[in-house]
């Protein structure tokens, strides 16, 4: 890390995820499948808007995880077309919560999509079974189909 300060020791250099909410993702987007350090990309309420820009979805290496706020969102039809849209075999996990575009980052701790994310991380980056079952497992104790979201994945071993 720049400096190389002593608070940074602790950083797991191999478990990096590019995470970004509505233009940010976009920003995150980029950064994914620009910096081979960026190991995960986590988007949250977006989708690329324009159709011309869609090949860049084949620069994308590395897993996709999409949090939506449902029809509602502005991005959601385009996260639509995203996940159709990725590099056969990459694995995606796409969540919908009818939230609309704000999600539920106003929530205290940032609410339900916060807890989705971070239980979705400490599946990708701790192997973290209970986290993995809460996202694909539907009869899961506190899955997210319990709490109402609409999940659907592909490629996952």
């Amino acid at each position: 890390m720049a400096g190389g300060a002593a608070k940074y020791g602790s950083v797991n250099t191999s478990a990096i995820a590019a995470m970004g909410h509505s233009c940010g993702g976009l920003e995150a987007m980029s950064s994914a499948y620009h910096d081979d350090r960026v190991k995960r990309l986590v988007l949250f309420n977006i989708g690329i808007f324009q159709d011309e820009k869609r090949y860049l979805l084949q620069e994308i290496k590395i897993p996709v995880a999409w949090f939506v706020g449902g029809p509602k969102d502005m991005g959601y039809p385009n996260v639509e077309k995203d996940y159709r849209l990725l590099p056969s075999g990459l694995p995606a996990f796409k969540a919908n919560l009818d939230t609309g575009h704000g999600g539920t980052f106003a929530a205290t701790n940032g609410g339900k999509q916060a807890k989705a994310a971070l239980a979705y991380l400490q599946w990708q980056f701790r192997n973290d079974e209970k986290s993995k079952a809460r996202l694909l497992d539907p009869k899961a104790p506190e899955s997210l189909v319990s709490d109402n979201w609409t999940v659907e994945f592909k490629n996952w071993a």
